[in-house]
């Protein structure tokens, strides 16, 4: 047993970052700003969007015909086949579009991951000067070239991504899916960008949707920079500020959505791909992260039942409770979320370790494909 002293001054310490994270909420609301729609240029340069896929045979068709339908003049639509083994390519051969094409695409070389190898095909196979990357689970609004097109003119910008709608229907994707927007919305104090624009930690990117000027794309070497990283767009958004180009994330929730994973095993998967490359590979600050994170979690409803800490006790839940109000209320979580999100961060915090555990075994399977190696540094 720990004495109480030192039991106290671990709940101060969570009391203190619950209140953090209702502050980095509420001003992250300043910074994830939605995109404006007031101001409209007349310039409508021609826009690729670049899709990559593999295996979406449920999710190509609506993807598809939601982007066909934009009410934006001037767009070509591209997808790049990755060697699917379900039905996705017979799909996209019913389309009949002169503003569509198709790739059948090739398996990645040594040295890339699946993704990237497409994305980067994809750019050097696209004719417009603004490049929209998008995944095959979304879906958008017929506004959201026009909008995103738009924005990127008035507001200068090189390159920006955003936090779309997530949908969720099954259980377990309630249990997993929320936590990706509450951490960006609550852990990420993206109002510092604007006073540390090249700071890389500050960096974030969606890879179901990233827009980027041509010109600024191939500067940084597009996909092939980070050909052989698990979160590409994070290392993207993390090269665009180092190398001083204007970025900026947004909340899209009104012009994209997306359905993730379709189930928990599926969400169980998808997220340990990823959550330990999230912290850049760093085994020993991933493994802080995560401890922490479910020691903040638990800890406070432990001391529900000590003497003389019930206030502290509910204040640190209720702050954390708000904190995850904001991301359900603006950023269009399930309001469940609110409730569950407890037992939500422990389920993330699981697959947290489970991701340090299968990537350093080298056992991390995405897509029927195994991710064999760390990537290159």
């Amino acid at each position: 047993m720990f004495p109480q002293e030192t039991i106290f001054a671990h709940f101060e310490r969570v009391h203190i970052f619950a209140l953090a994270l209702v502050g980095i909420a509420l001003c992250n609301l300043l910074t994830l700003r939605k995109p404006n729609r007031k101001i409209v240029t007349l310039e409508k340069p021609l826009v690729s969007i670049l899709i990559p896929a593999r295996n979406e045979e449920g999710t190509i068709t609506r993807c598809l015909q939601s982007l066909l339908s934009q009410d934006y003049p001037r767009f070509e639509i591209l997808v790049w086949d990755d060697c699917s083994t379900d039905r996705t390519r017979e799909i996209l051969q019913t389309f009949r579009d002169g503003r569509f094409r198709w790739i059948s695409g090739t398996e990645p070389p040594p040295g890339w991951l699946g993704k990237s190898w497409a994305c980067f095909n994809l750019a050097k196979n696209a004719q417009g000067e603004i490049l929209i990357f998008t995944d095959a689970d979304t879906w958008h609004e017929p506004s959201m070239v026009h909008t995103l097109v738009n924005e990127m003119l008035v507001s200068r910008l090189d390159a920006l991504s955003g936090v779309a709608q997530e949908e969720t229907k099954t259980l377990g994707e309630k249990l997993t899916v929320p936590f990706l927007v509450w951490s960006v919305v609550a852990l990420y104090p993206h109002f510092l960008s604007s006073l540390f624009p090249r700071w890389r930690a500050l960096a974030v990117g969606n890879g179901q949707l990233m827009a980027f000027r041509k010109k600024a794309y191939w500067a940084i070497n597009g996909h092939q920079a980070v050909r052989g990283k698990v979160v590409e767009d994070i290392e993207l958004a993390r090269l665009l500020r180092i190398h001083g180009y204007r970025y900026r994330l947004y909340n899209l929730t009104e012009i994209v959505s997306c359905r993730m994973y379709r189930n928990f095993q599926e969400a169980f998967r998808g997220l340990t791909k990823s959550y330990f490359w999230i912290f850049g590979g760093n085994t020993a600050f991933s493994i802080f992260v995560w401890s922490w994170l479910v020691f903040y979690t638990i800890y406070p409803f432990w001391l529900l039942f000590r003497q003389h800490e019930l206030a502290r006790a509910l204040l640190t839940i209720g702050a954390n409770g708000f904190s995850w109000w904001v991301a359900s209320f603006f950023y269009c979580l399930t309001p469940w979320s609110i409730f569950l999100n407890p037992l939500i961060t422990v389920i993330s915090t699981l697959i947290g370790w489970s991701s340090i555990i299968l990537t350093k075994t080298r056992r991390v399977i995405w897509k029927e494909r195994y991710i064999l190696k760390a990537p290159p540094r």
